[in-house]
């Protein structure tokens, strides 16, 4: 807690030195303009996959009886298989098959696969719902400032009524990597209404063209070569919902 909070304070030593104000209609502009591009994602490339790697911290209000969650995941996609690997819950797709991977109720459920359908996986509905978030919010702050030699953009975006008052979300923060022109991290806070104090999410990996390969089968990913469970699942319940058996 202590580290965290020096790094917090030389955060915003960093800000006060190096920081400069743009303005609003450029940054609002600019997230337009990304969530456009983010959009236009249909589906991989022939060759490459589609990967990104986040870290997503949810917080909740003191009053609240939840514990604090940290989600480390890892999504995967090709121009026929959807990996998606966390703490909490894995999900591997691919033609034949659909897995899922519960570990903390020690379970897997395999259901029928079938040909991947990247708009099935809520990338246009997403993309519809940022660029309405943003088009009808109103850019609070925008200010470009420069951490370790690379240049971001601070956007403080403030919702809609309509989005505070269903979604109780009263500001959504970006922080926009200029020179890699991607989003680095976007955090969400809540009202009082809410238990939730803030989600933050943190952008690792964001790759629409990487070279790596999904060399495995979404039953490989569970399976060893002898058509048993991997030692790490040793002991999960198995639900087969499969309807071709």
């Amino acid at each position: 807690m202590i580290k965290a909070a020096r790094v917090i304070l030389l955060l915003s030593f960093t800000l006060t030195i190096n920081a400069s104000f743009a303005q609003p209609s450029e940054c609002k502009t600019l997230l337009q303009d990304y969530v456009e591009k983010m959009g236009r994602f249909k589906k991989p490339p022939e060759q490459n996959i589609f990967k990104l790697s986040f870290n997503q911290e949810i917080h909740y209000k003191p009053r609240s009886k939840k514990e604090n969650l940290v989600v480390n995941g890892d999504l995967r996609i090709s121009k026929s298989k959807s990996f998606f690997q966390s703490n909490y819950m894995s999900l591997y797709r691919d033609e034949k098959n659909g897995i899922m991977v519960i570990p903390y109720a020690r379970r897997i459920v395999i259901e029928n696969g079938g040909k991947l359908d990247i708009n099935k996986n809520g990338f246009n509905e997403m993309a519809a719902f940022q660029d309405s978030l943003i088009r009808f919010g109103e850019v609070t702050n925008c200010q470009k400032y420069i951490d370790k030699s690379v240049s971001y953009y601070k956007i403080n975006l403030k919702p809609s009524e309509n989005v505070q008052d269903q979604l109780h979300v009263t500001e959504i923060k970006f922080i926009y990597n200029i020179d890699k022109q991607v989003m680095d991290k976007v955090v969400i806070y809540y009202d009082q209404q809410s238990e939730m104090d803030f989600i933050a999410v943190t952008y690792l990996i964001l790759d629409f063209n990487s070279k790596e390969k999904i060399t495995e089968s979404a039953y490989q990913m569970v399976y060893s070569d002898k058509n048993k469970l991997k030692n790490e699942f040793k002991g999960f319940e198995i639900i087969n919902n499969r309807t071709d058996n």
